[in-house]
């Protein structure tokens, strides 16, 4: 355990050191000097989910995506708010869906909180803190027994860059990566079995116990640097006239309680955003005496 709290702490003395260095090599630039956007979007999504230690069933299938994102933009750096949700239908990859049987209902709400800092014209890089991780399906059928719901939640903190390129007067490219460092997350089951792996490692099992099924208790929450639990997430999208915005995002989650028996889900999304507030404001020069 002291092992693992000296891991964390090493990695977000490394984002900080990161941020301070960023902030001292920070250039002027040719931007606003203050830019606010309210933005919602709405989309398509595309899912897919496996867990091993379950089932070696693949499930994938169609949904919708629904977004509102809130950013201040200044000369130096950007600081956003994002909810975001995706809600999907999923059938499995080895046998026909009959009278519902086997199908699965995905909901993943996230919120989450993100900073970056401006190192040239077109390139930032920061930090975004997950407040809300939550991925929660539900297989009817009895298929799956005790695991036919699942969820699993979590806090997590990520690396965060941004790239753009003007393609036009009217047309911005803009590419975003986000890497997991750190989380602190817990699953609703372990292997072949309802409940999470820590707590029947502990001794001190009991089913009475409202953290086994309440997903916001933090009893059985863990924290995993990011060589045991794999967050990764991209987006490449075309801002247009300053308030249209056409993206594609890409995220993977992957973690395991058992070693070689991961329970893996990713997601790819095509939205459409509108800025339904677009506020700019630039800074007054001082006229010389």
């Amino acid at each position: 355990m002291k092992n693992m709290q000296s891991q964390i702490k090493f990695l977000i003395i490394c984002l900080v050191l990161s941020l301070v260095a960023s902030n001292y090599y920070a250039q002027n630039l040719n931007a606003p000097n203050k830019k606010r956007t309210l933005t919602i979007s709405a989309g398509g999504t595309l899912s897919s989910f496996q867990a091993v230690n379950i089932s070696n069933v693949r499930y994938n299938g169609l949904g919708f995506a629904m977004q509102i994102a809130y950013q201040r933009t200044t000369e130096k750096n950007t600081i956003g708010f994002v909810a975001n949700a995706l809600v999907s239908s999923e059938k499995p990859s080895t046998f026909d869906v009959v009278e519902e049987r086997g199908k699965a209902q995905v909901i993943y709400p996230q919120i989450s909180l993100n900073y970056q800092r401006r190192l040239k014209n077109n390139f930032s890089i920061g930090a975004r803190i997950d407040l809300l991780d939550f991925y929660y399906r539900s297989t009817r059928g009895l298929l799956l027994g005790n695991n036919e719901l699942f969820f699993q939640n979590g806090y997590n903190l990520a690396i965060r860059s941004t790239y753009t390129m003007n393609l036009s007067h009217q047309m911005l490219l803009r590419f975003a990566l986000d890497f997991t460092l750190v989380s602190f997350q817990r699953a609703s089951q372990s292997f072949s079995f309802s409940s999470p792996q820590v707590a029947l490692e502990n001794g001190n099992f009991n089913y009475q116990d409202d953290a086994l099924t309440n997903p916001f208790l933090l009893k059985f929450y863990e924290f995993s640097p990011f060589w045991k639990v794999a967050g990764l997430r991209t987006q490449i999208g075309i801002d247009y006239k300053s308030r249209w915005h056409f993206s594609y995002q890409w995220q993977l989650r992957k973690r395991a309680t058992i070693k070689d028996y991961p329970v893996v889900f990713g997601m790819h999304s095509l939205t459409i955003g509108f800025d339904i507030l677009n506020s700019v404001k630039n800074k007054k020069k001082r006229k010389k005496a």
